[in-house]
Formats: C-alpha cells, sequence, structure tokens
C-alpha cells in the first residue's frame, strides 16, 4: 500500500496517535491558504486539513471519544512536513535544492532535457534507462547548441583541495558498521579479509616443553626465510 500511495502522491508519512497509525501527505500551498481562508475557527481547520491529507484510515472519526486532541497533533505533524510550518523551512528546502542543482548531473540533465522538449516531464524521465536518459540528452545537447545557440555546461561539484581527505574505516568500524545493521561482517567481508597464510609447519609449543625467546625468534627467521623463497 505504501509503494501505490508514494507512486500516487510522492512523499508520504506516517505517525501515530492514541494506538492509531495514520499515513498522510503533503499539504500544498493552494490547498492550505483555501483551507485557512475558509474555516474560521482553529479545530476546524485542524481537522480539515486531516481529512485532506491522512491517506489511511479513510473516514476517520476525530471527534469520537478518547480521540480528543488527535486532529491537533495530527495537523501539525502534516504542517510541518508540508513546510508549510514557517518561512525557514521554506528557505532551508530552497538551499538545499539548489545544492543539488549545482552538484548533481542528472538533475541537471533533466532541466536541458525539460527545456529542449517543453513535453517531456520531469515525471516521465525518472522512469527511463540509462539507454533512453543518454538519447534523450545527447538530442537535447544538439538541439540547444546547434538551433538555440544555448550553451551546455555541466557544474559538477568538485571538492576542496584544502579540505584533508576522509579517513578510510578501519575493518573494525566497519564490522561494527554492519553489526548494527543486522549483517554478518565475516560473511560480508569473506573476500576482503586475508586469511592467514600456513607460515608454521611447528608449533612453538612442543607438548610440554616451552621455548624460551631467543628459540622463537630462531623459529620465525626459518619461517620467514621459507616463505620468502616461495
Amino acid at each position: 500500500m505504501l509503494k501505490a500511495l508514494k507512486r500516487q502522491y510522492g512523499s508520504v508519512y506516517i505517525a501515530e496517535f492514541n494506538d492509531q497509525l495514520f499515513i498522510f501527505r503533503e499539504v500544498t500551498r493552494a490547498e492550505y491558504e483555501e483551507l485557512t481562508v475558509f474555516f474560521e475557527d482553529e479545530y476546524g481547520s485542524e481537522e480539515a486539513v486531516c481529512r485532506m491529507a491522512v491517506l489511511y484510515p479513510e473516514d476517520y472519526d476525530y471527534k469520537m471519544r478518547g480521540r480528543a486532541g488527535t486532529a491537533k497533533l495530527l495537523s501539525k505533524e502534516i504542517i510541518y512536513h508540508s513546510k508549510l510550518d514557517s518561512g525557514n523551512q521554506m528557505h532551508d528546502a530552497l538551499v538545499d535544492y539548489r545544492a543539488l542543482m549545482e552538484s548533481n548531473f542528472h538533475a541537471q540533465a533533466e532541466v536541458y532535457i525539460a527545456t529542449a522538449f517543453p513535453h517531456i516531464s520531469f515525471e516521465t524521465m525518472k522512469h527511463w534507462t540509462i539507454e533512453q536518459f543518454a538519447l534523450h540528452l545527447a538530442r537535447a545537447e544538439w538541439a540547444l547548441q546547434t538551433l538555440h545557440r544555448i550553451p551546455i555546461n555541466f557544474q559538477e561539484q568538485q571538492p576542496d583541495p584544502n579540505e584533508p581527505p576522509p579517513r578510510e574505516e578501519t575493518l573494525r568500524e566497519i564490522g561494527d558498521r554492519m553489526r548494527a545493521q543486522g549483517l554478518d561482517p565475516m560473511i560480508e567481508l569473506a573476500s576482503v579479509i586475508r586469511q592467514k597464510p600456513p607460515y608454521t609447519e611447528l608449533p612453538f609449543i612442543g607438548g610440554t616443553k616451552l621455548l624460551n625467546n631467543e628459540e622463537v625468534l630462531d623459529r620465525v627467521r626459518e619461517q620467514v626465510q621459507k616463505v620468502s623463497k616461495q
């Protein structure tokens, strides 16, 4: 059901109030302005927001005994996730999408294709294969540069030369992260973890006789020489 709702509405959200699970979509600016103008009392607008945005359950009775306050809490969640709670949310979203446009090749390519062929929607492009995407992008580049004299200039974000390279994770850190994700590091990293070769043919402890430090070093030297000749 969630997959179907995402295909139809884009972003959908889940919240739980009074032991009831709710799935809702975002409210558009036009819908929100219409609701705030139409409803004068606060509760009416809160319930109206819920009825408009809640996708599951349908026909929920927000006025039933024991459910007081559900519409108020749920409507706040809907308005917040719709980024209509304050102007800062709109500004933050705009900053994020500006950064995306400046650094993401696919986002820039989609704009070039839409500019050259306005009848193709951004949603349609998302369902193309890479082969189809590359073909339409090549056509768009040719049309814009040759016919419309519009230069094509992809701007992918380059790493800062003054910024130190990120520290590589150790095998222990990678293992801890995998365990936190429910994965078995010994299975996932089987091809990465190098198995120790059989360097020794005889144990350093023979029976009940313990070897002293000098004897251990002699055995190690012998094994190193053998390995180096292989």
